[in-house]
């Protein structure tokens, strides 16, 4: 009589433990999912954040350029201005001939 108790017991100790197995499998398979999901939507995060540096960057580099020619564009006016001031006269002498 003593016997059956025991089998009974661990039969149940053996279902328990599938069943808990089982239930931990079932875990870490979620846990992998959500942990695969999470790596996805960081690399997401990151793409699309090196995506919005590089556009600031080139926008950046644009506005840099702009300026640059900006200032040159003035910088040759002014260099024309000066010249007509001071060479004036001699300009004129020098218009007809062609290099």
């Amino acid at each position: 009589m003593s016997l059956e108790p025991c089998e009974t017991k661990n039969a149940v100790n053996i279902v328990d433990c599938r069943k808990r197995t089982d239930e931990r499998a079932l875990e870490k398979e979620e846990e992998d999912y959500f942990n695969e999901e999470a790596m996805k939507k960081t690399l997401l995060l990151l793409i699309l954040r090196t995506m919005e540096l590089e556009n600031k960057n080139s926008k950046e580099k644009a506005q840099v350029a702009y300026e640059r020619r900006k200032q040159l564009a003035k910088l040759r006016l002014k260099a024309g201005k000066v010249a007509d001031e001071k060479l004036g006269s001699q300009l004129d002498v020098l218009a007809p001939l062609k290099y």
